[in-house]
């Protein structure tokens, strides 16, 4: 009877194994299998959603079970896995619980880290990327670490308890920063000894950390992570965006200038590009097209076609005249004579920006740089021999005009301007700006009681085609 018995009772043993430690084999829609498990792959594009960001290096590596040296890294199955989400499937706000936390901390954009003091990639986020965030961000961010040791592996539990009996005495972020700093070996008489560094009161310390006081606390912000779909160190929540495994600083810079763009616009400026494309035109003397009793202007369409090219950076930060402005630019010109007769010496001159003039006397410079103002007719700014126009960039400066490399004048008074157009297709001047068109116009004219060797003694260039950017 025993005998008979036995082939079934095997039998019975084997099917359980099998059943127990065999993982799925299919996943249904809109899942896919990934590392023996289901993972949800909204995008049907055959990566699990939660390792979008990862290389492929590190999709292999979270695909695969994580080993430490004494046994597997798995996840265990009491936590809870399922991201907190609304209705329409978007992350709910993380919750930086008390955790300790660093930079601003009334700021409401947070930077949040889930880590293990034994991750190489938690390490190197804190030597290589966290100074140059803190440094360029930290009064606008608040940055908040939470401890995610991996699951069976001792020594990261332990450096998670012992960082928080630090916290306990007002020293974590010493003790955390020593931990990182010094590639500490993580072992009993190792976290201890970092209390004796840290200045932590020793007795203190060891009651917390040999009762392993903060165990429970350490395993929620464990759970509190798996709630919201961490599966590694580290993981980073910035305003809710998910940030899997280690990245450069450039990642994070891209993000925070994206979340910052109006404050980082106010402090830093804007700043415009141009530089010419195609056709260029000096404009010579001649009567003023929208005044022809004035028969010696500037402002006329006598045009000749020449070689001239443009390249300019202007930053507007400085809003309005001031002494004390921080409007930045830097622009540079080259003009020769007529287009053809190649084989001739053709005179070179060159203009360069060395000034920005910050301070208008009859009428404002707009610190310097101004982007986006009216200029030209009945504005008050320029002449009335223009049509009222909007300029993308117009900058006031004095400049160096050479010839040929030889300094012919210093302190030549300049006025340069990207603008909407204000010639029709055959370079005349219209009476107001068509917005379709972008134009670019330089007027130099000399110091005073000196002369420059142009008609007029001033040189206008003028460019009817500009490649602009912001």
């Amino acid at each position: 009877m025993v005998k008979r018995a036995f082939p079934y009772l095997f039998f019975l043993v084997i099917l359980g194994l099998f059943l127990t430690g065999c993982t799925p084999t299919f996943c249904s829609t809109p899942y896919i299998l990934s590392g023996g498990d289901c993972c949800l792959d909204k995008n049907q594009d055959a990566i699990c959603d939660e390792q979008q960001d990862l290389s492929p290096e590190e999709r292999e590596e979270y695909a695969s079970p994580l080993v430490s040296a004494s046994s597997p890294k798995t996840t265990s199955p009491s936590l809870s896995t399922t991201l907190k989400t609304d209705d329409e499937g978007v992350v709910l706000t993380i919750d930086p619980d008390d955790d300790p936390s660093q930079g601003n901390v009334n700021s409401d954009v947070l930077l949040i880290a889930f880590g293990d003091y034994s991750d190489s990639g938690m390490q190197r986020f804190h030597k290589e990327v966290l100074p140059q965030i803190m440094e360029t961000y930290g009064d606008k961010i608040r940055y908040v670490f939470r401890n995610f040791p991996e699951l069976n592996n001792e020594q990261a539990q332990l450096a998670a308890e012992a960082s928080e009996c630090a916290d306990e005495e007002g020293k974590f972020w010493d003790y955390h920063n020593y931990l990182f700093a010094h590639n500490t070996r993580l072992t009993l008489s190792s976290l201890r000894q970092v209390a004796v560094e840290t200045g932590l009161d020793l007795d203190a310390f060891e009651a917390c950390f040999f009762s392993h006081r903060f165990k429970d606390e350490v395993q929620a912000d464990k759970e509190e992570g798996l709630s919201y779909g961490v599966a590694h160190s580290p993981t980073f929540f910035l305003k809710n965006q998910k940030i899997v495994g280690y990245k450069a600083y450039d990642k994070f810079d891209i993000l925070f200038q994206d979340i910052f763009y109006k404050e980082l616009q106010a402090e830093r400026g804007t700043t415009i590009n141009a530089q010419s494309t195609g056709l260029s035109y000096i404009i010579l003397p001649g009567p003023a097209a929208l005044e022809p009793s004035i028969t010696n202007s500037p402002y006329s369409n006598s045009l000749e076609l020449v070689d001239a090219v443009f390249s300019v950076s202007a930053t507007d930060i400085t809003a309005r005249d001031s002494a004390t402005s921080l409007d930045q630019a830097s622009l540079s010109a080259t003009y020769s004579s007529k287009r053809g007769n190649l084989g001739s010496n053709r005179d070179i001159y060159t203009i360069t920006l060395t000034d920005l003039l910050t301070e208008g006397v009859s009428h404002s410079f707009f610190g310097g740089v101004g982007l986006e103002v009216p200029i030209h007719g009945n504005t008050g700014v320029s002449t009335r021999y223009l049509p009222r126009s909007t300029t993308y960039l117009t900058l006031w400066g004095l400049g160096t005009l050479s010839k040929n490399g030889q300094v012919l004048a210093e302190n030549s008074f300049m006025h340069f301007m990207v603008t909407r157009g204000i010639r029709d297709s055959q370079n005349n001047l219209l009476s107001e700006e068509e917005e379709t068109d972008i134009e670019a116009y330089l007027l130099i004219s000399p110091p005073e009681g000196t002369t420059l060797p142009f008609e007029g003694n001033f040189l206008y260039l003028y460019w009817p085609d500009v490649n602009l950017r912001q």
